[in-house]
């Protein structure tokens, strides 16, 4: 297996502060302290960039990790120190397991293999509020899994300085950078099948049923379609609804998962089947696109239904979809 490499870098930012003429400044009179912004972040060991000649291109994906200090005064530098450490984890699928569910290091990420030219301390300049750290994960080909990145606060230039936030919690003391491992081959029979589909937030107007079965079939090399998307059955029992194939295609680049034709109809409002009336259409949500994770087999869709007569959707679903 290939070394697992990341490159850390730091970056300094100044805090702007506009006020009318009459307005008295804004002074910060509490205890001295700095944290991380973020405490978790998650990215893919690469992201889709199109070039110059529209070609869609692999890159590198990058984690930017900011640190504030809180103070009345910023006259000086501040040296912050940190340590990182890196584990390989995976959740435990397990069933019968005590830990079904929770996350499992599986390991070391050897030291010094997961960044170049380790950082251990970001300066955060005179007259300036915060710096970054840039995280950025190489793009290689291994099968390596996913990767769990801990930056810890250590100390200050200036022990008079608290790490994290003040009191027993020490809230943003740590951030958590995970590194989804994008290197499993697409196989398009991992989505073929009765799918489990499990919501994580829905419309306020429906019943939410925590999770349900739909059933998808292959339409082409890398395309499915779903019967019984938004197990409209079980919530809107009466008059039985008639579920419609809905085609979704994944992108094997990007990673997208996007309806063909980008609006369809899902189910009709009909008393039998085949419906022929009421028919209530799906498209997907352009703020929270669906992705497909070939390592964990999963995909989610993030999707509106909406009534064609209608002028605005009525419901909307965020769920995640695996194979039984």
């Amino acid at each position: 297996m290939k070394k697992i490499i990341y490159f850390l870098s730091i970056f300094a930012g100044g805090l702007f502060i506009a006020s009318c003429e009459k307005s008295a400044p804004i002074v910060y009179n509490g205890e001295k302290f700095v944290h991380f912004e973020d405490t978790l972040l998650t990215i893919s060991e690469s992201s889709a960039k199109e070039d110059a000649n529209g070609e869609v291109q692999s890159v590198p994906s990058m984690a930017t990790i900011r640190i504030n200090r809180a103070t009345s005064d910023i006259s000086q530098n501040l040296s912050v120190s940190f340590k990182v450490t890196a584990k390989y984890v995976t959740t435990d699928t397990v069933t019968t397991s005590p830990t079904f569910g929770e996350e499992i290091e599986l390991g070391d990420v050897p030291a010094g293999a997961f960044y170049l030219s380790s950082p251990s301390a970001v300066n955060i300049k005179a007259g300036e509020a915060f710096a970054f750290v840039t995280l950025t994960a190489v793009n290689n080909e291994d099968v390596d899994g996913k990767k769990k990145i801990t930056l810890e606060l250590e100390s200050t230039s200036d022990a008079s300085f608290t790490l994290g936030y003040p009191g027993p919690d020490k809230k943003n003391l740590q951030t958590v950078v995970y590194v989804n491992d994008d290197d499993c081959p697409f196989d398009i029979n991992d989505y073929v099948g009765n799918l489990a589909i499990t919501d994580e937030l829905l419309g306020a107007s429906v019943p939410n049923p925590g999770s349900y079965i739909a059933t998808s079939t292959q339409v082409g090399p890398t395309s499915i379609a779903i019967t019984n998307l938004f197990d409209a059955v079980t919530r809107y029992p009466s008059p039985t609804p008639c579920p419609v194939p809905v085609v979704l295609v994944f992108n094997t680049v990007t990673s997208d998962v996007v309806f063909s034709p980008a609006r369809q109809v899902a189910y009709y409002r009909a008393g039998t089947c085949p419906g022929t009336s009421n028919p209530r259409e799906v498209y997907g949500d352009p703020a929270a696109p669906m992705k497909v994770n070939t390592c964990e087999k999963t995909f989610t869709i993030n999707y509106y239904v909406i009534n064609p007569t209608a002028t605005a959707p009525f419901d909307f679903a965020y769920s995640t979809a695996k194979k039984q």
